[in-house]
């Protein structure tokens, strides 16, 4: 698996238990762990926090709920191939 730790920036540890653990479960951990910590940024976008950005896929999960789809369904994505995409969406 690639290090996708900024240079100069140390890891977030995780127990080996939480290897097989999804990505909501692991943000809402670090949301309630660390929330003001950035969880994603850009060069000229401000960062969003683990909370903020809990917060948001909350919302979207909500939303989704709304529309019909069932908890654990499967949804596509379609945005850009940049990373400011994921952070101010």
């Amino acid at each position: 698996m690639a290090d996708l730790t900024p240079p100069g920036e140390a890891p977030i540890p995780f127990a080996a238990d939480e290897v097989e653990r999804s990505i909501p479960d692991r943000l809402r951990e670090l949301a309630h762990r660390c929330p003001d910590d950035p969880a994603l940024s850009h060069d000229d976008v401000a960062p969003v926090s683990f909370a903020e950005l809990w917060s948001s896929v909350e919302a979207a999960g909500r939303s989704l709920l709304t529309y019909g789809l069932d908890p654990g369904g499967v949804v596509a994505v379609l945005m850009p191939h940049e990373t400011i995409a994921i952070a101010t969406q």
